[in-house]
């Protein structure tokens, strides 16, 4: 018999996680292998258990469906607080052997009726496809650019639940070599004399240098409205350096790390971009390209590609265990990743985001 149960939020002090907690990291890393081959992309025990204390800035929250005590699947659901109060943030995993007996039926409608009883009628998640596999019946997304194969089970299970595909995005992954550095700082060099002496990159490890604070955080507030579709899937986000510092913090507290590369200008001496690349230290080898950025007044310097190869090496000067960077571009995004192409990324799939609304 399976039954479904909602798994209690720890405590600040709470140092031992939930056995339910246990088992839904345990399915995740199982289905990331089987999606991924790799557990590049799966939290462990810790880190989920930070997660599900919240922030002011989000709540998280966590169901399981249990059978004969054991965790067979999970739904999580991640809850803005600040912006986008109408929408919740789902992710959904189901056991290979528990498939096609209506779990995820099931933790659907128990994310729904959370959900609405909280206000919130939209519906964001996202489904991995294979690379090549949009084929002959491919689902356009609205973006307009892009599609996936709507008979794969996560594609399927989204359409029937009456999700719209609102934009494909490429992952890409870069495997970490003695060539790939020597391309990169080829690369680097071109782009600096490209962006002249009007720019100096400026990096660190962890936590913002409080004299770039307020820079960054403007820098992060830009990643909704200078991106594409960004703007149109989600509200316009205001970050200043408290906010900034308690993603941070965050960050620290579920066991991540990271590097960072800003291009300042000279003559203001305002950031004008920046790029980030994190990782678990549970896990260093696999390191996940964050945000990059730069401002709409300050490009076509090739200050994407000039902080992008700087932080490959500062990445492995802090993380020297890391053996592959993974990235995600929106399909539209061409520029992004005509940097990543040069860089060496190779396309590893298709991921959909797809939205329900109420």
């Amino acid at each position: 018999m399976i039954r479904i149960e909602r798994i209690p939020h720890p405590g600040d002090t709470d140092a031992a996680p939930h056995p339910w907690l246990v088992g839904l990291s345990a399915v995740d890393h199982t289905v990331s292998r089987e999606q991924y081959g790799n557990d590049d992309f799966s939290d462990d025990v810790a880190a989920r258990q930070g997660r599900l204390r919240g922030s002011a800035y989000a709540h998280q929250d966590a169901w399981v469906a249990l059978e004969g005590g054991r965790v067979v699947a999970y739904a999580w659901c991640h809850r803005p607080l600040r912006e986008d109060r109408d929408v919740g943030n789902i992710e959904l995993a189901v056991l290979p052997e528990a498939r096609r007996r209506g779990l995820g039926d099931a933790l659907m409608t128990t994310l729904t009726e959370f959900l609405s009883a909280d206000g919130r009628g939209t519906l964001m998640g996202f489904t991995f496809s294979p690379a090549g596999a949009e084929g002959p019946d491919a689902l356009a997304a609205r973006s307009g650019t892009g599609a996936v194969d709507p008979r794969l089970p996560g594609n399927a299970f989204a359409v029937h639940h009456g999700f719209t595909l609102e934009q494909v995005e490429r992952p890409s992954t870069l495997t970490l070599s003695a060539e790939t550095l020597q391309r990169a700082d080829a690369l680097g060099r071109a782009a600096a004399s490209v962006a002249g002496p009007d720019y100096e990159l400026v990096g660190w490890v962890g936590p913002c240098p409080d004299d770039l604070v307020d820079g960054l955080a403007d820098l992060a507030s830009r990643m909704i409205t200078d991106v594409p579709m960004a703007a149109e899937l989600n509200d316009v986000q205001v970050w200043d350096a408290d906010r900034l510092r308690s993603a941070e913090a965050r960050n620290v507290e579920i066991g991540t790390a990271w590097v960072t590369v800003a291009a300042r200008h000279m003559p203001s001496g305002t950031l004008a971009a920046y790029t980030e690349i994190e990782w678990p230290l549970h896990h260093p080898v696999g390191t996940w390209q964050g945000d990059t950025l730069v401002r709409a007044d300050h490009r076509g310097r090739r200050l994407g590609m000039l902080m992008k190869a700087a932080n490959l090496r500062r990445l492995l000067d802090a993380n020297p265990a890391a053996e592959r960077v993974h990235t995600w571009n929106a399909a539209e995004n061409s520029h992004m990743l005509a940097i990543n192409d040069a860089l060496g990324f190779v396309p590893t799939g298709l991921e959909g985001t797809w939205r329900r609304r109420g």
